[in-house]
C-alpha cells in the first residue's frame, strides 16, 4: 500500500497541493556535463577532504573556528536508505582571515533576521529546514577563491547568484 494519495483536479485540495509543489520547484538548475568535464583536476582540488554536518546550531558549532575553506549546502531527502540522493544547492568560501568557516556558516543561521537578508538564501533555508546539510573542506587561503570559482563553474548551483566572470554572462543568459 502506498503512502501517496492521488488527488484529482476535482478535489477541493487540488489548488493547495499544486501550490505546495510549486513552492519546491527550482527553475535555476543547470546540469551541464561539459562544465563537469572541464573542471580542472590539479593536486589541490582532487585532494579536497569533505566533512558533512547538519545545518543547525550544533552542526555549525562543530566547524573549525580558525580555518579557511569552501563549503556547500545540500538538500538530502534521506529516504529509503539511499545515501546517493543529494541536491547541491549552494557553494561558498571563506578566507579565514577575519571570518573562519564556523563564523561564516553560522551567519546563515541568522540570515532571515539580518538587516539585509539575501532572499535566495532565506528561501533555500526555509524550503529545506530539516534536510539541509553542509559539506566543507579546509583549504589554504591562497587557493580558496580559485577552488570556489572552479566549483561554481562546474556545478552551477541554483541558489548562488554570483559566478566567475568566465561563465557569468552565459549563466545569466541561460536563466533569463
Amino acid at each position: 500500500m502506498s503512502v501517496f494519495n492521488y488527488i484529482s483536479p476535482k478535489d477541493a485540495d487540488w489548488g493547495d497541493k499544486v501550490g505546495q509543489f510549486k513552492r519546491y520547484r527550482i527553475d535555476r538548475f543547470i546540469l551541464h556535463p561539459d562544465q563537469w568535464s572541464a573542471m580542472p583536476g590539479g593536486a589541490t582540488i582532487s585532494k579536497l577532504k569533505w566533512t558533512r554536518v547538519r545545518f543547525d546550531a550544533a552542526g555549525v558549532n562543530s566547524l573549525p573556528h580558525d580555518k579557511a575553506g569552501v563549503y556547500t549546502f545540500f538538500a538530502e531527502p534521506e529516504i529509503a536508505n539511499h545515501a546517493s540522493v543529494r541536491y547541491l544547492l549552494y557553494v561558498g568560501e571563506t578566507h579565514g582571515k577575519s571570518t573562519a568557516l564556523r563564523t561564516r556558516v553560522r551567519s546563515y543561521l541568522a540570515e532571515k533576521t539580518s538587516g539585509n537578508p539575501r532572499i535566495h538564501i532565506v528561501e533555500m533555508i526555509d524550503r529545506y529546514p530539516n534536510h539541509l546539510w553542509i559539506y566543507y573542506a579546509i583549504v589554504s587561503r591562497k587557493f580558496v577563491q580559485k577552488i570556489e570559482d572552479d566549483l561554481l563553474a562546474a556545478y552551477l548551483p541554483p541558489f548562488n547568484r554570483k559566478f566567475p566572470a568566465v561563465i557569468k554572462t552565459m549563466v545569466k543568459a541561460a536563466l533569463s
